[in-house]
This record gives C-alpha cells, structure tokens and sequence, in this order.
C-alpha cells in the first residue's frame, strides 16, 4: 500500500513537469511565431524587441 502512494506521488510530478514543459514550449513558439509574423508583416519594431522582457519574465 505503501509503495502505490509513492508511485502515485512519482507519476503526479511527472505529469506536472512535463505540464510546466509543454507550457513554456508553447509560450516560446509563441513568442517566436509572434516576431517572426510582425517581421514577416514589415511592423516589427524596437519596441517588439522591448517587450520581449514581459514575456520572458517567470510566472
């Protein structure tokens, strides 16, 4: 009984590591689709560059 709750606990922080992952992959695609679209577009800016700090700070 002992050893279940252990493997539980061990799965339950896999899952959320693996969550935080995929979570930071997603807002690093985003940033990147973001500036890529605007350079794309001609609109990119000093300022995108900028703000780049608001996205990159920790949750």
């Amino acid at each position: 009984m002992g050893t279940r709750n252990i493997v539980d606990v061990l799965d339950a922080q896999r899952q959320l590591y693996t969550s935080v992952r995929d979570y930071n992959n997603s807002r690093y695609d985003y940033i990147l689709d973001n500036l890529s679209l605007k350079q794309a577009a001609g609109t990119l800016s000093p300022q995108d560059l900028q703000d780049l700090k608001r996205y990159l700070k920790p949750d």
